[in-house]
């Protein structure tokens, strides 16, 4: 699979290689592109400090760099012709191939994966620009869906103007779904720039922030907010302040349900807790997780599996539940656990990992009135 890694300040050396190695490789065809000192070191630094610059992998091997860019492009300010919208847009920059990866169609797959990261950021408009004698990359940049929009001045010579508009129908075309519904399904997705996802979790953060700032003795107060911020409470319920959750539309709460201070809930999956189910204070309850390998992870990708605590379980201070995880009724978790697989009914669970204890019995009972 062919990714877009952001590139370090230590691996700089190694973009400006990739750089020089294409560099050359326009010289031997004749094209004039790139043979004044553009792109420099000052250059792929700036795009590093900035977390423009990006290395093509695949299976951990580099096979380019490029820059990509959305905070726009001064110079196309000054097109000699007309955009075809004066929306927000995304540009790429000094993308360059390595020699070994030449021929095999992955300016058109890099061009994809930019679509999609524009897409997760709300951005519909992709420009970029080419020399006019770097006829290659114009036949690429029109089998991609890119048209013709004039001429510009950059890089001291002139450049021919291309763009296209980033077709995405949400829930329309086949095998697309939204960031919320991979989520769902239990795949990975990205949330850092999903508008629909961005509102969701403010939407449930500002009214964490209410509460959370209600004095301890506004009891009414607790009632009327907590409500709005889950799916759904039942009757008799004790939420102490502070409190956090992710979304909130994922949580499902059954009766008489109490938590202590510091309770948090990422509740990027759905989070069920059944009826009668105490919580000590500083508990995390997780769906949410990233992928072990760093290279997936970085992109932004995560995943989120859900949660399900049933009747008459009680958690105990600093406890943390990890994602697909079950807590069997009438369970009761000992303190500082972390809850990696799930937990059988009618026991004791401690530890890091948590593992079953022993069985709660009929002497449990009468333990306390002896």
């Amino acid at each position: 699979m062919v990714q877009l890694i952001e590139i370090t300040l230590e691996e700089i050396q190694t973009a400006l290689d990739i750089i020089d190695e294409a560099k050359q490789h326009l010289k031997d065809q004749g094209i004039d592109q790139w043979q004044n000192g553009y792109p420099d070191y000052k250059c792929i630094k700036n795009d590093a400090l900035n977390e423009k610059g990006f290395f093509i992998k695949q299976n951990n091997k580099i096979l380019g760099y490029l820059c990509v860019d959305f905070d726009g492009e001064p110079a196309y300010e000054n097109l000699n012709g007309n955009w075809n919208t004066e929306e927000k847009y995304v540009v790429v920059h000094r993308m360059a191939i390595t020699k070994d990866a030449r021929g095999k169609n992955l300016s058109s797959q890099v061009f994809k994966l930019v679509e999609q990261m524009s897409i997760q950021k709300g951005v519909y408009n992709f420009r970029v620009d080419t020399d006019e004698d770097n006829l290659k990359m114009q036949h690429i940049l029109k089998k991609n869906g890119f048209e013709y929009r004039g001429t510009i001045w950059f890089d001291n010579s002139l450049k021919i103007a291309f763009d296209k508009t980033i077709k995405f129908t949400m829930n329309r075309r086949k095998n697309i779904m939204t960031e919320k519904e991979k989520c769902a399904k239990g795949l990975l997705y990205n949330a850092n720039y999903d508008k629909e996802l961005i509102e969701l979790r403010i939407r449930c953060k500002d009214l964490c922030y209410e509460l959370n700032q209600l004095v301890p003795s506004d009891i009414d107060g607790q009632r009327e907010i907590v409500p709005k911020i889950v799916a759904s409470i039942g009757k008799d319920f004790f939420v102490t302040a502070p409190f956090q959750c992710d979304y909130g539309y994922n949580t499902f709460i059954g009766d008489n349900f109490y938590s202590n201070h510091n309770l948090v809930i990422l509740d990027c999956a759905k989070v069920t807790i059944g009826n009668y189910v105490f919580i000590a204070p500083n508990c995390c309850i997780s769906t949410a997780g990233h992928p072990i390998d760093f290279e997936t992870r970085n992109t932004g990708l995560e995943f989120a599996y859900p949660i399900t605590i049933e009747d008459n379980v009680w958690i105990g201070a600093n406890v943390t539940i990890l994602p697909n995880v079950t807590i069997g009724k009438n369970s009761v978790i000992g303190a500082g656990s972390v809850i990696t697989k799930d937990i059988p009914p009618n026991c004791i669970a401690v530890g890091n990992p948590c593992r079953v204890l022993r069985e709660i019995t009929e002497e449990d009972k009468i333990k306390y009135n002896k």
